[in-house]
């Protein structure tokens, strides 16, 4: 891939947007805003969260070229209204990702992979203050997924309150709550459920391991017996 092909397709790609928004063009698409395309961008993102689990190349690539539509799309209605435009969101991303790799494009010596996340950590801290370490938390991403991301940026700027050996502690003295769940009102069962779920994705969390994806695996192992099941008993 040539850097001219690549620059040549992008602004086909931008070009491509501002036909269909100019008055003689796309209908459906002249009617969209900022707020209609945040649910397209977001069930796209997740059909290449699921073209990637699947493993299939050219899914993969159909997907992302639909998630960079949307991208290309929001970011041109910004530019109508003359708040921002493409040109701002990729110089942008561009001098983000070199602050935040000091070890590549400054003078900071990394020894491992921990180190980087360490670095980005402090870095955002100092960009962003203390204050929007859990403040810049998206209010809409999936609950474990925000789970996990609350545990992460509290590990930002504390010591976590326990460690791994001690969750597991903590979930066997729970099981006769669960227990006695049976006894209580909904609400109060609710709220049972919910700490045992964030406790797990806490445990999750601090093996290595992300409780959205391990949800999703088990949703999908789950689906393909019930199908299996449904296909044995035609």
């Amino acid at each position: 891939m040539k850097n001219e092909t690549l620059a040549e397709a992008f602004l086909a790609l931008y070009q491509l947007v501002i036909r269909l928004r100019a008055p003689d063009g796309c209908p459906w698409d002249a009617k969209q805003t900022k707020e209609t395309l945040a649910g397209y961008l977001l069930e796209e993102a997740y059909e290449v969260v699921e073209a990637v689990e699947q493993g299939e190349p050219q899914a993969i690539c159909e997907e992302l070229g639909d998630l960079l539509f949307q991208i290309v799309f929001l970011a041109y209605l910004a530019e109508e209204k003359k708040e921002f435009d493409l040109q701002q969101v990729i110089e942008r991303i561009q001098a983000k990702m070199i602050r935040r790799h000091p070890h590549v494009f400054g003078p900071v010596k990394v020894a491992n992979a921990a180190e980087v996340v360490d670095n980005w950590a402090r870095i955002k801290k100092d960009e962003k203050g203390a204050a929007a370490t859990l403040n810049d938390i998206p209010k809409n991403l999936p609950a474990l997924l925000a789970s996990q991301q609350i545990l992460k940026r509290t590990r930002e700027t504390r010591s976590p309150d326990h460690k791994p050996e001690d969750l597991w502690g903590v979930l066997e003295r729970g099981i006769p709550q669960i227990r006695a769940m049976r006894d209580r009102t909904p609400d109060q069962a609710g709220l049972i459920i919910g700490e045992w779920l964030f406790l797990l994705a806490q445990i999750a969390w601090q093996s290595g391991l992300s409780a959205e994806h391990l949800l999703r695996a088990q949703n999908q192992r789950i689906l393909a017996e019930l199908k299996e099941a449904e296909t044995k008993n035609k």
